[in-house]
């Protein structure tokens, strides 16, 4: 990049202020230039200030014509192969959508204005041609994850990160998307103190193109993750990580993407974008804080599961879902069925008939014990597994306490020691890399 035209531009940006105005369209009324700094200031700190209505009505205009000619000149000599009937495209549009035909380009005038009348004109100008020489720009994907709380923001890999959500503030962060206040009228901050949100950094290229003609229907947007070490990043399967490294249901509860409002590729105006949301996850109020050591063990449980073959890992995704399952809010006769269900999943494999039972009590103590005596310990154990997933079925109750080798144990804790032993089985299958060949394991 050229030092002496980012100067260039830099100067004429800066003679560009000395003859700006804030200017009501197609009116003679204007507004004073610190009040609308402040209203640019404010939509970048406040979730609630919206900039829709000022930019639809008032725009920043260069009085001195010369001025005004040169920066389009320059703008137009940069963008010139993307330019078509003085309209560019924008990689707004592979991101949220919008006009195939671009926009205007004094959209793009307009947003360098506001830019540099919050950053400075050394450093728009820097950004601006940067941008448009790499031909490239960079966004944001968000989460917001359940059953997690954090301390303090931890990385997961290169641009890939959990953010905390701030203790305390009157209204949702600035980078909530603008529809959050509607779905969710009955906001409380205490609602989201210290929650998890998994933040991943994207690229996007090209950063400009010619408007697309009307029947245009791909997306020539090239869309990545910026992680050099997880560029194929799968978050769902994460999550699943997170959940059997944590003990806990974590889900993806709410999604959306944000384009900050200083990307130098979206065109002045406001910034749209929607979010999708699992309304049940906000129903589940319980977390735990997730440490360093847990993230570290949860990227090696991830790394295993990615090298599973396409069998073994659908193989598993029912036990998994149903686990996770059993681990929000319910029942102990819904968390029974379910442990049931994912237990019987990964140690009977669709095995029907005579024997079932002993079948299923048979392998899953020579998966997770070691000798003679912890196998049978552990065949009692999941005898009474299997009978209570059977009386939760069947009856629709559960004992108050449940008998194992003559100990009667409360059936809250039972449910707990069912889960704790699924979770075993399902990151011994993820870490040894496939499931066992029965016959092998019992027969030597």
């Amino acid at each position: 990049m050229d030092p002496n035209r980012v100067q260039e531009l830099a100067t004429l940006l800066d003679d560009a202020l000395n003859n700006v105005v804030i200017k009501r369209r197609s009116t003679s009324e204007y507004m004073d230039i610190r009040v609308y700094q402040h209203y640019l200031n404010q939509v970048r700190i406040s979730h609630n200030f919206d900039l829709s209505f000022i930019f639809s009505i008032y725009e920043p205009s260069i009085e001195n014509a010369v001025i005004k000619g040169k920066i389009c000149e320059l703008i137009t000599e940069e963008l010139s192969e993307h330019i078509q009937d003085g309209r560019i495209q924008s990689a707004i549009y592979g991101i949220h959508g919008g006009m195939t035909n671009g926009y205007p380009l004094e959209d793009y005038l307009g947003k360098l204005l506001d830019l540099a009348m919050i950053h400075g004109s050394q450093p728009t100008a820097y950004e601006f041609l940067m941008c448009v020489n790499n031909q490239s720009g960079t966004y944001k994907g968000f989460s917001m994850l359940s059953g997690l709380s954090l301390e303090s923001d931890l990385p997961i890999f290169d641009g890939i990160r959990l953010d905390k959500l701030p203790t305390s503030t009157s209204e949702p962060p600035p980078f909530f998307p603008k529809s959050f206040s509607n779905v969710f009228p009955n906001f409380q901050p205490a609602d989201f103190s210290r929650k998890a949100i998994i933040t991943i950094d994207h690229s996007i290229s090209p950063a400009f193109l010619k408007p697309f003609p009307p029947s245009f229907e791909m997306n020539p947007f090239n869309k990545t993750i910026a992680s050099t070490d997880a560029p194929d990043f799968n978050l769902g399967l994460f999550c699943q990580a997170l959940s059997l490294t944590c003990n806990v249901s974590v889900r993806p509860i709410m999604s959306w993407i944000h384009v900050g409002e200083d990307a130098i590729f979206v065109p002045r105006g406001p910034i749209g974008g929607g979010m999708s949301y699992n309304s049940q996850g906000f129903n589940d109020r319980s977390s735990v804080a997730v440490t360093e050591t847990e993230i570290t063990e949860a990227k090696d449980l991830y790394r295993n599961m990615l090298q599973l073959s396409a069998q073994t890992h659908d193989s598993l995704q029912i036990p998994i879902d149903r686990w996770i399952k059993s681990k929000g809010p319910a029942s102990y006769v819904d968390k029974m069925i379910d442990l049931g269900i994912a237990l019987e999943s990964l140690y009977l494999g669709g095995i029907k008939g005579a024997e079932v039972r002993f079948r299923f009590n048979l392998r899953a103590s020579w998966h997770l014990s070691e000798t003679r005596n912890e196998r049978i310990d552990m065949m009692k154990t999941f005898k009474q597994i299997y009978d209570q997933r059977s009386n939760a079925v069947h009856t629709g109750v559960l004992p108050e306490e449940v008998t194992v080798d003559g100990a009667r144990i409360p059936t809250y804790e039972f449910v707990t020691q069912a889960q704790d032993l699924c979770a075993m089985s399902l990151k011994k299958v993820i870490n040894d890399g496939q499931l066992p060949d029965w016959d092998t394991l019992i027969l030597g």
